[in-house]
């Protein structure tokens, strides 16, 4: 089911041709040429709506279309329009379900490459790519620990985990039990409210590869975006305790320890800036450049060294090497900018989520050009 908007036509590019009406065309397209309905268009007409109302309202009209698929083997899928998965995405979804006994929740580790090529040699291209590749570098880090945890020991500490909305399949008889998916960030909000309740977030060992968003004002909106998510910590624990009613003291200790890893992630560029300027002033240059790399390029050379088993497990032909050696320094020489960027606009997410919270304005949802 492909949903659009009444926003899509913010986006003509033609008079005659745009997102709904190519939507309408290729559906068309697909289910002729399978002589089977396999494919639907649900049309949202509210441009006002956030994507949580968009994918509830197709939840309701599928449940009417398609009544016989609404079960307790039910799995909710959810792509952005820009996911690019492995063909065989969903038969490992269907073995992994059915050798586990259908998890709640499963979430495909996410990277950020698919416009990777097409991006110009200019600041705004070079920033892009480090913008895909910090926030890669971030998502395999997280990733890799949920991957971990789910064949660890079951006494390990809990932790806050996430969702993201490429790649999130939620079982059905789960997502009506918390009230399906919660505005204004239906993902991140999820992932909060399946780690209160101790529900595990089960990874799916194939890779979904995205775009990354071009231009240092889409950058500051989309980071802005996904800071505010994260800062429904208490509402999402009001909604974990109306499930589960005993919740333990280490839950609300989870929503106290989310708290200051958003205030980590508000301040981590400038704290980590203020650090290397007092330790140049201090002419500690070694400690300087050692911080430095330790904390902005380690990761990224970690996640440089990983690339031939992602590229395995990647939708093929979507993941390139640097092969230029000047994009390459280019990209190194703009890290420090791009993080300071991505710092800038959990800054702004935070102003919005006060303006959401005091005047109940959605002003935190831009639309992101692709």
């Amino acid at each position: 089911a492909v949903i659009t908007t009444e926003r899509e036509f913010e986006n003509d590019f033609d008079d005659k041709k745009n997102t709904i009406t190519i939507t309408r065309e290729k559906i068309k397209e697909f289910n002729t040429q399978n002589q089977n309905q396999l494919f639907h268009h649900i049309h949202y007409l509210n441009r006002h709506g956030v994507k949580a109302d968009q994918l509830n309202y197709a939840i309701e009209q599928l449940q009417i279309l398609l009544p016989n698929y609404f079960n307790s083997q039910t799995y909710i899928g959810v792509y952005d329009v820009d996911s690019i998965i492995p063909n065989n995405t969903l038969e490992v979804l269907i073995k992994d379900a059915i050798i586990n006994k259908y998890p709640n929740i499963y979430q495909q580790p996410t990277f950020y490459f698919n416009n990777y090529k097409i991006l110009p040699l200019n600041l705004n291209g070079l920033l892009s790519k480090s913008f895909s590749w910090l926030q890669s570098a971030f998502a395999l880090y997280h990733e890799s620990n949920m991957f971990i945890t789910q064949f660890g020991d079951k006494k390990r500490l809990t932790r806050m985990e996430y969702c993201i909305g490429h790649g999130m399949f939620v079982r059905w008889s789960f997502l009506k039990r918390i009230g399906l998916f919660p505005a204004p960030i239906e993902d991140t909000r999820l992932g909060h409210i399946a780690s209160y309740i101790g529900e595990k977030i089960r990874i799916l060992p194939v890779f979904d590869s995205v775009d990354v968003t071009i231009g240092i004002k889409s950058q500051i909106k989309q980071s802005s975006v996904w800071f505010t998510g994260e800062a429904f910590i208490i509402e999402d624990l009001k909604i974990a305790r109306r499930i589960v009613p005993d919740l333990s003291p280490w839950q609300v200790w989870l929503a106290i320890y989310k708290i200051y890893r958003n205030i980590v992630w508000v301040t981590r560029a400038f704290l980590l800036f203020a650090v290397i300027i007092m330790l140049i002033v201090k002419r500690n240059y070694f400690s300087a450049y050692l911080t430095g790399f330790l904390y902005l390029y380690l990761p990224l050379f970690i996640l440089y060294l990983n690339m031939p088993i992602i590229q395995t497990l990647t939708a093929k032909g979507r993941q390139k090497f640097y092969r230029n050696i000047f994009q390459t320094i280019g990209v190194i020489l703009v890290t420090p900018i791009e993080f300071l960027i991505m710092s800038i606009g959990p800054t702004v997410g935070l102003f919005n989520f006060l303006a959401y919270r005091i005047a109940k304005r959605n002003l935190y949802l831009p639309k992101t050009k692709r």
